[in-house]
C-alpha cells in the first residue's frame, strides 16, 4: 500500500498543483509549516554557514522556497546580494513585510522546476522544499540546474525531512528519492564535495548537508 501511495504521489504532482495547494495553506493560516516552532533548524543552517564564510558575506545569494521570510530575514545579514524566491504570492508578500528594511534582498515568484537562474551564484539555499517534488526525475533535473547554476567555490545547502514510516529504509525509498535519499543522491554528484552535516530533532528529524562546487 505504501507503494502504491507513492506511485499515486508521482503521478498527481505536477507545478501548478503544488503551486495551489502551497497557496491555499498560506492563505487559510499564517506560518502553516510551523518553522517559527523549530528556530533550531534555522540556527543550524547559520551555523553551517558560518563555518565556511569566516565572517565574511556571501556574494550572490538564492533561498529557494522563502516562505514567509523567517530563514530570509538571518540569511540578510550574511549576503551581499539575496533573491529569494516561492511558489506562492502570498507567503512572498509577507515575507517582504518582514525583511522590508534590507535593500539588498529581493523576493519573487519563482519555482525551481522551470525558472530561469541568474548565471553563476554564490549560494544556494534550498532547506525543507526539495522534498515537495515527487516525480524522481523531475526532482533530479532541478539538483542538476541548481548544481550548474554554482560557480566553482559556490555553496550549496540543503536540507530535507527524515521521510516517516520507514519509508527510507524501504527498497523504493532510495529510487523515488524521498527524505535523505534527496541528499545521498546530491552528495554523490562529482561536482559536488561534502563540507559538513547535521542530523537534528525538530519537530521531525531534518537533515541538513552542506556542499562546494568542485
Amino acid at each position: 500500500m505504501q507503494l502504491v501511495s507513492e506511485i499515486r504521489a508521482c503521478a498527481l504532482d505536477s507545478p501548478d498543483r503544488v503551486r495551489v495547494q502551497t497557496e491555499e495553506l498560506f492563505k487559510h493560516k499564517i506560518d502553516p509549516y510551523e518553522f517559527a516552532r523549530e528556530p533550531e533548524r534555522f540556527d543550524r543552517a547559520c551555523e553551517m554557514l558560518d563555518s565556511v564564510s569566516h565572517g565574511n558575506r556571501f556574494g550572490r545569494v538564492l533561498e529557494i522556497g522563502c516562505a514567509e521570510g523567517l530563514f530570509t530575514e538571518l540569511l540578510s545579514g550574511r549576503c551581499q546580494s539575496l533573491w529569494a524566491v516561492d511558489i506562492s504570492t502570498t507567503a512572498l508578500e509577507r515575507a517582504r513585510q518582514r525583511c522590508r528594511r534590507f535593500d539588498h534582498v529581493q523576493f519573487a515568484e519563482w519555482d525551481v522546476r522551470c525558472g530561469t537562474f541568474l548565471g553563476e551564484l554564490d549560494l544556494i539555499l534550498a532547506v525543507g522544499v526539495l522534498e515537495y517534488i515527487r516525480r524522481p526525475k523531475i526532482l533530479k533535473q532541478a539538483i542538476d540546474r541548481i548544481i550548474r547554476s554554482l560557480r566553482p567555490g559556490g555553496y550549496l545547502l540543503m536540507g530535507n525531512t527524515v521521510a516517516g514510516n520507514d519509508l527510507e529504509a524501504r527498497w523504493f525509498g532510495r529510487y523515488l528519492l524521498r527524505g535523505t535519499w534527496i541528499n545521498r543522491y546530491t552528495e554523490g554528484d562529482a561536482r559536488l564535495e561534502v563540507i559538513a552535516t547535521a542530523l537534528d530533532q525538530c519537530i521531525c528529524p531534518f537533515e541538513h548537508i552542506l556542499l562546494r562546487r568542485r
